[in-house]
């Protein structure tokens, strides 16, 4: 590829180059004064690996202008931090927020779990994986396509206020919602039936209410709505073998969030923090 594509590709792609500034915070800088072994350039004292150079290769061909580009989206990623884009770009700060949080949890994703682990997982709580047999709930539509997004979640915001004063949650529509044409069944319906009437994110929220609890405003594409739970008739405890894939996902889930903990209180020892 020639130098000025190289550059329009760089131009192109500067909408993704987040994951960029992300990467070279992310990386430890190699001085002047250190080896170059297993370095095949470096920028102001940031090494470019062979190894980088090595994963590009699969997919271009062209030795020279693989160094090249490195070369160019460093001195971008430089130049992005001194800008202060770390700390002030709410688009880096998120996109380097993520990919930390890959980072420490990398070994849980790639590590197995012995099934005696799992099964011990699974026997300290087993009513958590009990499946409804059937759900009815009700809701209150804000549209967002009648009127604004910004109108929807606002009156879907006084709705859900006007619950805490004690308004019936079946006056809810009549006095801020909108009519919804295709509301849930009246009755009790198995999950699978359900969802195709709310939809799967309105279905998440259901399957953790308990009867009677009402939701806060969801937000779905450009509507809003309040959920409530009416009725719920469990099935029975399952046993461990008819449901390894999803104890698996919420082990690993489980998982997650306590290493992310004991990773964060590592770095709260060693950090200087005041709270104002």
């Amino acid at each position: 590829m020639s130098k000025p594509g190289r550059l329009r590709w760089l131009i192109v792609g500067m909408g993704f180059g987040l994951a960029a500034v992300v990467a070279g915070m992310l990386r430890a800088p190699q001085s002047v004064g250190q080896t170059e072994k297993g370095l095949a350039a470096q920028v102001n004292g940031v090494g470019i690996s062979l190894a980088a150079i090595e994963q590009r290769l699969k997919q271009e061909s062209d030795r020279s202008s693989i160094v090249s580009d490195l070369i160019d989206e460093e001195l971008l990623v430089q130049r992005g931090l001194s800008l202060g884009l770390a700390e002030h770009n709410v688009e880096v700060r998120s996109s380097l927020i993520q990919a930390m949080t890959r980072v420490v949890l990398s070994e849980n994703v790639t590590s197995s779990v012995p099934e005696a682990e799992l099964r011990a997982f699974f026997e300290t709580d087993p009513d958590r994986f009990v499946l409804p047999q059937s759900i009815r709930v009700e809701r209150v539509l804000f549209d967002g396509h009648r009127i604004s997004s910004d109108e929807a979640r606002l009156r879907a915001e006084q709705a859900h206020q006007s619950l805490l004063q004690g308004v019936a949650f079946d006056e809810l529509e009549a006095r801020f919602g909108d009519e919804d044409v295709y509301p849930p069944p009246d009755e009790g319906v198995p999950p699978a039936k359900l969802v195709g009437y709310i939809g799967p994110i309105l279905m998440s929220e259901a399957l953790v209410l308990e009867t009677g609890q009402i939701t806060a405003p969801i937000a779905v594409g450009q509507n809003y709505y309040l959920l409530k739970l009416m009725a719920r008739e469990d099935g029975p405890v399952p046993v461990f073998e008819d449901l390894v894939d999803p104890i698996t996902r919420a082990y690993r889930v489980e998982r997650n969030q306590q290493s992310m903990r004991s990773y964060l209180e590592w770095l709260k020892e060693g950090a200087e923090i005041v709270v104002y």
